[in-house]
This record gives structure tokens, C-alpha cells and sequence, in this order.
């Protein structure tokens, strides 16, 4: 009696390794003849553009004559900086720009020579004799007018002409990020 269990144990294990083999086929041949397939899909699409590099403008229009005398101890140096040209034409591109005011003047003169800006005529302040991130833009027509104000408060009179020829406004402009 002991011998037929075996047997049959056996057989049970054998019936069941049979059946998940059939199993196992039957699950390969469906996903074989449905056309199911796992894969990576790769495409490539070409575009064609024309692009056209926007075009900057900007303009400095100035006014080189300044005269500060011992009666007159005031210069005003007037310019312009504009997002437009002379036929009109209007930046494509936004546009910022530092202005900077230098000088080559000594040290003991130096003392002596203020420096006042305005801008559009409201005054604007000064810092290390700069102004930063002022903009020109591209939806209409813009011009800033500066007025700069050259002050001498010394009492020596000599070198007097030299400051004038040794202050110089410097204007620096890059494209700004859209």
C-alpha cells in the first residue's frame, strides 16, 4: 500500500510539471501570433526655419560744448540716448545699457568737481558715478534726454579748461534676454 501512494505522488508531481509547461507554451505561442512585440520605437523629425537676427539700435546724440569759467562754474553737457535711427527704424531687440561718467582728474582737483544727472529732467542718483540696468524697448519710440551737470567749487582757477577735456560719458549697451 505504501508503494501505490508514491506512485501516485509521483504522478501528481509529473501531471503538474506536464501542465504548467503546456501552460507556459500556450502563453508563448498567443503572444507570438497576436504580433505583440516590446521594443524601443525611435523617430526623427527635420525641421527647416528661416530665422532673421533682430537687428539693435541705439543712438547717442550729443552735445560737445560745455564752458566752465571762473563767473560760470557750472557746465551742462546734454545728450541723448535713443532705440531708434535717423529713417526711424525701431530696435528689434530690447536693449540695456550702463551709463558711466569718468574722469582723469588729480586728486586735490577732484575735490572740487561735483557731478549732478538728470535723466528726462528728474534727477538721478549716482553710484560710484554710474547708473545700471536701464532699458530701451522695442514697442515704440523712445529717447532719454541726460542733462550732465559739471559743478566746480574750487577756488583755484588754474587746470580749470583741463577738467572739461578729462570727464567722459561712457555708454555700455547689451541685448537683453527675452
Amino acid at each position: 500500500m505504501i508503494l501505490k501512494r508514491r506512485v501516485k505522488k509521483s504522478e501528481k508531481k509529473s501531471n503538474l510539471k506536464n501542465i504548467t509547461y503546456i501552460i507556459i507554451l500556450f502563453i508563448i505561442l498567443t503572444l507570438f501570433f497576436t504580433g505583440y512585440s516590446i521594443g524601443k520605437n525611435i523617430s526623427q523629425a527635420t525641421v527647416n526655419a528661416e530665422a532673421k537676427v533682430a537687428e539693435p539700435i541705439i543712438e547717442v546724440e550729443a552735445n560737445p560744448e560745455i564752458s566752465i569759467t571762473q563767473m560760470d562754474k557750472e557746465g551742462k553737457y546734454t545728450f541723448y540716448v535713443r532705440n531708434f535711427n535717423e529713417t526711424g527704424k525701431i530696435t528689434e531687440t530690447k536693449i540695456k545699457y550702463t551709463l558711466q561718467i569718468k574722469d582723469n582728474i588729480e586728486e586735490e582737483m577732484k575735490k572740487s568737481v561735483e557731478y549732478e544727472l538728470l535723466k528726462n529732467g528728474k534727477k538721478v542718483e549716482l553710484k560710484n558715478q554710474e547708473i545700471q540696468n536701464l532699458e530701451l524697448t522695442t514697442l515704440r519710440k523712445q529717447e532719454d534726454r541726460y542733462d550732465l551737470k559739471i559743478k566746480f567749487n574750487g577756488e583755484k582757477v588754474e587746470g580749470l579748461q583741463d577738467i572739461i577735456g578729462k570727464v567722459q560719458v561712457q555708454i555700455h549697451s547689451q541685448q537683453a534676454k527675452m
